[in-house]
């Protein structure tokens, strides 16, 4: 049966740990898709962040599921920065280590972002990835179009101009 207790757990800040249930070291963010799920008919919940702190006291209104959840984890992954999670310091982007000031090559970048995201649960795919790192505003940009189990979606944090 799927749940927390059989529930993948994301590797980022505010997940991780072994054993089941609340206890064993981190928040579960993903529920479901657990040793009984169906793989035709797979199902994710992800804790949904908003302004970056994962929200609490809703109950079930707290989560996203299917492919919002899968947009939002993956937007966690590639938000994560190598070292910054101190259960697990060899994940995450490699900002500070492989990026910054180092005048990274486009393409070393947009490959850092497609392994972040191919190795993210639920995805099959990505293509059109894109990334670039701002050195005077200190933002990494990305975009790729993604295909999940759920269907496609498209990941950005590029700021869009609005709609006339």
């Amino acid at each position: 049966m799927g749940g927390y207790g059989s529930g993948i757990y994301n590797s980022g800040p505010y997940g991780g740990g072994s054993g089941g249930g609340n206890g064993g070291g981190g928040v579960p963010l993903i529920a479901g898709g657990g040793s009984g799920s169906s793989s035709s008919n797979p199902s994710v919940s992800y804790r949904n962040i908003v302004n970056g702190e994962p929200q609490w006291g809703q109950g079930q209104g707290n989560y996203v599921s299917g492919i919002q959840a899968v947009a939002l984890l993956i937007q966690t992954r590639l938000l994560l920065f190598q070292g910054e999670w101190f259960l697990n310091l060899t994940d995450g982007m490699p900002l500070f280590q492989s990026i910054l000031g180092q005048n990274a090559d486009p393409n070393v970048i947009n490959a850092f972002i497609q392994q972040r995201i191919l190795a993210t649960p639920y995805v099959i795919s990505a293509s059109n990835v894109s990334g670039s790192f701002n050195q005077s505003t200190g933002q990494l940009n990305y975009s790729a179009d993604v295909m999940t189990v759920f269907g496609p979606i498209a990941v950005t944090n590029v700021p869009q101009s609005p709609s006339v």
